[in-house]
């Protein structure tokens, strides 16, 4: 009996130490180890098309490796902004769990808050971390005190120069927008190269038209938003009258790249973009390469210059099976380590201040000694879960009002119909009484 009995008590014991050799198991969390890792996970991270994929790869690779019982897979869309929400509204719409983490742009966290489609990250994102972003990062992504992503990069409207055709006329980098179109009229008139303009944006009816808008306007103290803000009014009649007749014939279909281009080339005096453009100073082959100033955007006369804040971040599904291990991803995948790479790599600006201010960073990318108090004060766009639809109304509005501006009256006939349509769209919404 006691040969028996000794025999099953041994054979349980070893039963047991089989198991947790075989699995990391105690009895406590029935299977997964001290570190809560046990059966494997897969993680679906989906965003647009990165533009540093080394980097990216790297980024998972180290997660993956840290996390050996989760693998990551990633989704990508075309690299824009619009195809990207349309995927993500269309499956969180449908709860679709196998959408685990996914980049966030600065002007979705209203409406992805509001429809329930992000999880809120507030307590897992301590104070103490954030402190480490910056602030306009923190706050485009925070909805009624609760954050909603991790920011990765940012962006801000800036102005670029040809400082060799600046200096031979004697001139400093623009502060005002009316002394911009002096200084390009003047250069123009004694130049010999027939392709050249004096300024090119992005002012095709898309998203981008709308942060052109924004800082236009608002540096008149006008509202991008309010059509029928009487300093609305004011820059856009300046716009149609001054600033346009500066811009190539075609510029109604310029978006980032279009601009780019055309400055790369050597056929514009200024460009607003974003600070990626820098690398037309730095790019071999650029013809204008060595020639690029760069500085904030001009202001109109009393105001204050205004950049649009741009960026990305990382965000939780709100219906992922495995939102511990999805967080732990945003947080891998948002490090000063992760942000630093990419903005040796791009040229992206980190939103981790601390990897901005990074030696290697700032080595790598000295043009960045002139962006830090550009990006602290950069201006957001809208806050509203309508925001998709807003914009629309926007970019219609600043289109036609551009496109075939004949005179105040017409602008302010333009101006009601945009206004009135924000109005309904609010109240449809049941944001507005």
């Amino acid at each position: 009996m006691y040969t028996t009995s000794l025999w099953i008590r041994s054979s349980f014991v070893f039963a047991c130490l089989l198991a947790l050799t075989v699995a990391g198991c105690s009895g406590e969390n029935g299977g997964a180890d001290a570190d809560g890792e046990g059966d494997e996970i897969e993680l679906r991270l989906v965003t647009t098309r990165p533009t540093a994929p080394k980097v990216w790869d790297a980024a998972i690779k180290a997660f993956e490796a840290e996390h050996p019982h989760i693998s990551v897979t990633l989704e990508t869309t075309p690299n824009n902004s619009s195809e990207l929400h349309a995927l993500l509204t269309q499956r969180l719409a449908n709860e679709d769990p196998s959408v685990d983490v996914f980049m966030m742009d600065v002007v979705w966290p209203s409406e992805f808050a509001l429809a329930g489609y992000a999880q809120p990250l507030t307590e897992s994102f301590n104070f103490a971390t954030r402190d480490e972003f910056f602030a306009s990062g923190i706050e485009a992504y925070t909805v009624e005190g609760e954050i909603y992503a991790v920011p990765f990069f940012l962006d801000a409207g800036l102005l670029y120069y040809r400082e060799d055709l600046l200096e031979a006329h004697g001139f400093s980098p623009p502060r005002t927008w009316d002394r911009l179109v002096e200084q390009a009229e003047t250069i123009l008139t004694a130049s010999d190269n027939d392709a050249l303009r004096g300024y090119v944006g992005q002012f095709k009816r898309y998203e981008g038209l709308v942060c052109n808008m924004l800082e236009l306007v608002e540096s008149a103290g006008g509202d991008v938003s309010d059509p029928m803000n009487p300093q609305t009014l004011v820059a856009l009649e300046f716009v149609a009258e001054n600033l346009a007749p500066l811009m190539p014939d075609g510029v109604f279909t310029y978006e980032e790249q279009h601009a780019y281009d055309a400055f790369r080339s050597g056929n514009a005096v200024f460009m607003r973009n974003w600070p990626y453009a820098y690398a037309a100073n730095v790019e071999e082959g650029s013809p204008v390469k060595g020639k690029v100033g760069m500085a904030p955007l001009p202001r109109h006369g009393g105001g204050d210059s205004v950049a649009t804040l741009g960026g990305w971040g990382f965000a939780v599904s709100a219906f992922s099976r495995h939102p511990e291990e999805a967080w732990k991803l945003v947080e891998h995948m948002s490090s000063g380590e992760t942000q630093r790479s990419l903005a040796v790599a791009t040229g992206k600006v980190p939103a981790h201040r601390l990897s901005f201010e990074h030696t290697e960073v700032q080595a790598a990318q000295p043009h960045f000694s002139q962006l830090q108090s550009v990006i602290e004060r950069a201006r957001p766009r809208p806050k509203t879960p309508l925001y998709g639809p807003i914009s629309d109304i926007l970019q219609r509005f600043y289109t036609d009002a551009l496109r075939e501006f004949e005179d105040p009256h017409t602008l302010v006939e333009q101006a009601q119909r945009a206004a009135q349509r924000i109005r309904d769209a609010n109240r449809r919404a049941g944001l507005t009484e």
